[in-house]
């Protein structure tokens, strides 16, 4: 996954009004991913902390094993579940 994909998911998730932006965590030393959603309220904030602290490629820069591998934003956390849960 790359930066410019996440980019797009927060801008098309902030023009859509949805309330929701989920994003799927890899770490390595876990058995499943993470899912961490946060409200539209802290969409540019989240953005930009993201976007300093992962790379181009979504991998962590300070804790290696660590990558962005999927984003989704919908207004409900059943649509972030049934779209970032396996």
């Amino acid at each position: 996954m790359h930066i410019d994909f996440l980019n797009s998911a927060f801008d098309t998730a902030s023009t859509l009004g949805h309330r929701f932006i989920g994003v799927k965590v890899h770490m390595e030393e876990f058995k499943r991913d993470e899912i961490i959603i946060n409200e539209c309220e802290n969409f540019t904030s989240k953005l930009e902390y993201y976007q300093k602290v992962y790379d181009e490629n979504l991998r962590h820069h300070f804790s290696k094993g660590i990558s962005i591998v999927d984003v989704a934003s919908g207004n409900s956390f059943d649509e972030l579940q049934a779209d970032l849960v396996d």
